[in-house]
């Protein structure tokens, strides 16, 4: 699972979106959480609504639950920063708890970990 270009992904999405160069900048830099790490592959709320709106690009959902069966919280620092060195596909965290992967190969992988993202994160890096 080798690291993704989101320069050569965010120009060939924009290529299909956006007519106008002038417009380029400002999508760009609304489109990444991580502006400053280039290998980031964190939406938005704008990015993920070009690429699954605009796009109608297919996306899995995940909700993550506690033990009681209670929304989990996905932001934690030590989540976030495995997510950002690890994931292979744009992704979006809606709500803190509900982790949207544009990539069917990670949502298997997920899946095969038994939604838990930690186990995920083990078995995926």
């Amino acid at each position: 699972m080798g690291p993704v270009d989101r320069a050569a992904l965010t120009d060939s999405i924009f290529n299909q979106i956006i007519a106008s160069p002038n417009q380029y900048d400002l999508t760009y830099n609304d489109f990444w959480i991580n502006r400053f790490n280039k290998s980031s592959l964190r939406l938005t709320k704008r990015g993920f609504v070009l690429l699954s709106k605009t796009l109608s690009l297919e996306y899995y959902s995940t909700v993550f639950r506690d033990d009681k069966n209670s929304p989990m919280d996905l932001l934690n620092s030590i989540v976030l920063l495995r997510l950002d060195r690890t994931m292979t596909c744009p992704y979006y965290i809606e709500e803190g708890y509900r982790l949207n992967l544009f990539g069917e190969k990670e949502q298997m992988w997920l899946a095969l970990a038994g939604n838990d993202i930690v186990k995920f994160l083990d078995s995926w890096s």
